[in-house]
């Protein structure tokens, strides 16, 4: 990376799988660690969602919950 850039923290969430595969508290438990580790960037990637039946009105409230710098 360019010296602009040393020292920024990027923290990488990948493959959450929310639906049959992932409760509520498991997905806060994951944004609350995401959390202390005090990232300047989070990149989401991979299968968030494992089911079109998933209910993520209950989910995306928690999500939101994820903080960086950036």
């Amino acid at each position: 990376l360019p010296p602009a850039l040393d020292g920024l923290r990027v923290l990488q969430l990948s493959d959450i799988h929310i639906g049959q595969n992932l409760d509520r508290e498991q997905l806060a438990r994951f944004v609350a660690r995401a959390n202390a580790e005090r990232p300047d960037l989070i990149c989401i990637t991979g299968d968030v969602i494992d089911s079109a039946r998933a209910d993520m009105e209950a989910f995306l409230p928690i999500l939101a919950e994820l903080r960086a710098r950036h």
